[in-house]
């Protein structure tokens, strides 16, 4: 509700401009006859008016937690869109970790009493696999810290 408010809430905005200072003949003539200085080619304008607020929008994203920030982060990798692995150990070990979603059915008729309540699954669920790590932060962290770019 605030990032909607948000979109059509006016502000006021102020902007500069450059403007070529426009002289008559009279302060042309007094400028060439050396009696009155010369006055710079430009002057900054500025104008303000109430505007809506430009690039509100939202956007969905997702945060992860890395333990120890950046130095754990390529080792353990990250996930897609999709939520599959695409590097680190989420990649390397996809298939143990993502699991399997499952679906159940239920059969509704005139003796189906409660049916709901008894659904007959017709692929079960597989949750992922947990993966136990043994990392030594201080290691991770000066191999992360020294590593050589080639």
């Amino acid at each position: 509700a605030n990032i909607e408010a948000l979109k059509i809430k006016k502000i006021r905005i102020c902007r500069e401009k450059l403007v070529k200072n426009k002289l008559n003949l009279w302060q042309k003539t007094l400028i060439l006859a050396s009696i009155k200085p010369e006055q710079k080619s430009h002057k900054k304008i500025t104008k303000c008016r109430r505007e809506v607020v430009q690039g509100v929008a939202l956007q969905e994203d997702s945060l992860r937690y890395y333990p120890k920030s950046a130095a754990l982060a390529p080792l353990l990798g990250r996930v897609n869109n999709h939520k599959k692995g695409i590097s680190g150990i989420e990649g390397e070990f996809e298939a143990i970790l993502k699991g399997q979603n499952g679906n159940s059915q239920l059969n509704f008729n005139a003796n189906s009493h409660g049916s709901y309540f008894n659904p007959v699954s017709k692929k079960p669920l597989k949750h992922g696999q947990d993966i136990v790590l043994t990392i030594d932060a201080n290691i991770q962290f000066y191999a992360y810290s020294h590593q050589a770019i080639y």
